[in-house]
């Protein structure tokens, strides 16, 4: 998968509207193209959402999940200061997703 199959307008519309409600992305969400990897891509992403009006600060965070496995996500660093945060907020999106505790 090329970043620019991730940098499509459809794409950058639906993360962006995902940034705004939870503050992150990840490989799971069901906009991400089959096979496609936001790790990786986070400068892209970030500059390609400016361009689109979605200024935001992404960063990167490791998520080792049981039924995911390791999975490197991005999220808003506005929204979460500390990185834990950010860990924590999508561990738990994972767990909800794939009914885990």
């Amino acid at each position: 998968m090329t970043e620019s199959e991730l940098l499509t307008k459809d794409f950058l519309r639906a993360a962006g509207d995902e940034l705004a409600r939870t503050g992150f992305l990840t490989d799971e969400h069901d906009f991400v193209p089959p096979g496609a990897h936001v790790a990786g891509h986070c400068g892209a992403l970030q500059d390609a959402l400016r361009e689109a009006g979605n200024p935001v600060r992404l960063e990167e965070v490791p998520i080792k999940h049981l039924s995911r496995g390791l999975l490197v996500c991005l999220y808003d660093a506005g929204r979460f200061p500390r990185r834990a945060e950010a860990y924590q907020a999508i561990h738990t999106w994972l767990d909800t997703r794939y009914e885990q505790s």
